[in-house]
């Protein structure tokens, strides 16, 4: 099951697709239940993946992601080319 689910499952909220599906269209809004059911399910989700961020950059020593340190590797790498 996708993450978010099981966080809204967790935090009380149980809902059909139908009725996920009339909040999308805005032909129907959450109760007030609802929405804090919804909002616990959302800061829960976005504490795991800030979380799992913070694990993967402690994993490669503080550096950032690999995207980020090839872009700067290639600026350093043409540095080092002209030095």
């Amino acid at each position: 099951m996708w993450r978010a689910g099981c966080a809204g499952r967790a935090a009380g909220l149980s809902v059909t697709a139908r009725t996920l599906r009339a909040w999308q269209a805005d032909t129907r809004t959450p109760s007030r239940k609802n929405l804090a059911a919804i909002e616990q399910a959302y800061r829960t989700v976005q504490r795991e993946n800030v979380a799992r961020y913070l694990l993967a950059r402690l994993n490669r020593g503080g550096r950032p992601s690999q995207q980020v340190a090839g872009w700067a590797g290639h600026v350093n790498s043409s540095q080092d080319e002209q030095g």
